[in-house]
């Protein structure tokens, strides 16, 4: 005799009322049994959704050598960006 787990058992029961039951660990359902995408964790990091749906970024080159830059650049540096159109959908893939 084999023994299975739980939650691979269908009761004669469940077959009767759900022809496409299939097994699948408690909690999930037909749809999540395969695993999630996860989201890349570069990208969480450097990327903010706001609430219009725009995507904001912090801009670079402002973490050190600062002396030989201006500071209308540094000041220009410090404040965040929107990203373009173009490369929207690639940030919003990133982030799914």
């Amino acid at each position: 005799m084999t023994i299975r787990p739980l939650w691979h058992a269908i009761t004669t029961k469940e077959k009767s009322r759900n022809t496409n039951a299939i097994p699948v660990k408690p909690g999930m359902t037909k749809t999540t049994a395969m695993p999630k995408m996860k989201t890349k964790s570069g990208a969480k990091k450097r990327f903010k959704l706001t609430g219009t749906g725009e995507i904001k970024f912090k801009h670079a080159f402002k973490r050190h050598i600062l002396t030989k830059k201006e500071t209308k650049r540094k000041r220009a540096l410090t404040k965040t960006g929107i990203i373009a159109g173009v490369d929207k959908k690639n940030v919003l893939d990133l982030l799914k």
